[in-house]
């Protein structure tokens, strides 16, 4: 049988904040595979408003796929499989290019302060040829990572979005000249974060609710133990 008080405590921390108690999460992920507007396995050839606009695609981006070529996990030779992920596919004159309106998720009651993924070429569809990842907040350049080779190890990328309303994926060919069949590019994991709050402002948070409702129960207490006096006194 579960134990009242225990019960009490327990829940008074959860509202106070110690999730870790609560077993669940202190930082939310926001994968943004969710948001193409696709099954997942699939490839999502249309913008999803308000979520994604599709700036330029030429096999679509695939949903935690390489797209339509592909309904297999994505995969990278020195990282594994991802179960979440976008996969895309450069173009002949153009990169392939997905924007993502943060405001939009922001309005669902959404936080988040980091975007965050591991880029790289699919190694279930790979060809010879590496892509060129750029990162866009609010349509200029702020991050551009490459991946020389199909065989070259994938890279982590890490951005802070701050408060900018769009955020843009695109691969491109690793240069002009070269074949632009990159086969597939990838954004393993993905994803918008929070920045987690320390766990010792969570333990303080936790600490100083239980001292609440300590007090409040020993000032409980002592009002029923005055109600009992006073009820032996009137006999």
């Amino acid at each position: 049988m579960t134990n009242p008080l225990w019960h009490r405590i327990t829940r008074t921390l959860c509202t106070a904040g110690a999730l870790l108690l609560c077993g669940e999460s202190l930082a939310q992920t926001i994968w943004l595979s969710d948001y193409l507007g696709a099954p997942s396995g699939s490839a999502a050839t249309a913008s999803n408003p308000p979520y994604t606009t599709v700036v330029a695609t030429f096999h679509g981006f695939g949903v935690d796929s390489p797209g339509n070529w592909a309904s297999s996990p994505i995969s990278f030779a020195d990282a594994g499989v991802f179960t979440k992920a976008i996969g895309a596919h450069p173009m002949q004159f153009q990169e392939a290019r997905i924007e993502f309106n943060l405001d939009a998720l922001r309005a669902d009651g959404l936080a988040f302060d980091i975007f965050s993924a591991r880029v790289g070429i699919d190694q279930t569809t790979a060809g010879i040829n590496g892509a060129r990842f750029n990162v866009y907040l609010d349509g200029a350049l702020a991050q551009s990572v490459l991946v020389p080779l199909a065989s070259a190890p994938s890279v982590a990328i890490t951005l802070a979005v701050g408060s900018a309303m769009t955020l843009g994926l695109g691969t491109d060919r690793v240069q002009d000249g070269l074949p632009w069949q990159s086969n597939h590019t990838a954004w393993g994991a993905a994803a918008l974060t929070p920045i987690p709050e320390p766990q010792g402002v969570v333990l303080l948070a936790a600490g100083l609710a239980l001292t609440t409702l300590m007090a409040q129960m020993r000032t409980r207490r002592r009002a029923a133990r005055a109600i009992v006096d006073s009820l032996g006194a009137q006999r």
